[in-house]
């Protein structure tokens, strides 16, 4: 009878790893797709910057070819004078624009570039929610026999290390075990109570926009 108890509390705790383990790969998924969105932004706020300050020295370099010809030789040394003040003109024209997107003053263009992605980026985050939502809402995570504060891979691997090798007869003296090593023992000290499981985590990111997301 002990046996069977103690092999049904293995399977519940073996399907309930697999569980966390699939939601911790989708977490891993959310936050590469997040580092994505947000170096996309970043290489298109500094690809935008490049081009506002290309502007005025092209214009500067264009009128210099268009008005003037060559007197006593004197072009070439106008010509790296040119380029030296065009390249300020650049610099301040490429610094000015990521001053005005980062304090919030190009809202408009910001807000168009970001909806782009996010739109693009919409189908992978979808298929995320969706694979951590059906978890989400399997029993095994919804009525758990397990403290959420256990509910990660670390906890369950010490959970089963007690059942498997005969040191618990059933799950709640496992994790009544589990809970006097914390306390107790210099192994506890090595582990600690999750504050953020990745159950919390991915409950959270659920149908969230990547823009207010953190990583």
């Amino acid at each position: 009878m002990n046996d069977s108890i103690k092999n049904a509390d293995i399977i519940y705790c073996q399907q309930v790893l697999n569980s966390l383990n699939q939601l911790e790969k989708n977490n891993y998924k959310r936050n590469d797709l997040l580092r994505a969105y947000k170096c996309t932004i970043i290489k298109a706020r500094n690809h935008h910057a490049f081009v506002i300050g290309l502007i005025f020295p092209l214009l500067i370099i264009i009128y210099f070819f268009s008005a003037f010809a060559p007197v006593n030789g004197e072009l070439l040394t106008r010509f790296v004078a040119l380029i030296f003040i065009c390249s300020v003109i650049f610099l301040i024209g490429y610094s000015i624009y990521l001053y005005l997107w980062d304090k919030g003053k190009l809202h408009h263009s910001k807000e168009k570039i970001e909806q782009k992605w996010l739109g693009k980026l919409a189908p992978q985050k979808e298929e995320i929610d969706q694979s951590s939502e059906k978890i989400l809402e399997n029993d095994l995570i919804v009525h758990p026999r397990i403290d959420e504060k256990y509910l990660s891979t670390q906890g369950l691997f010490v959970i089963l290390r007690y059942l498997e090798n005969q040191q618990a007869a059933f799950l709640e003296e496992a994790i009544y075990m589990m809970e006097l090593d914390i306390k107790n023992s210099k192994y506890g000290k090595n582990f600690e109570p999750a504050t953020e499981t990745v159950v919390k985590k991915e409950r959270e990111s659920i149908h969230k926009n990547l823009k207010g997301a953190k990583i």
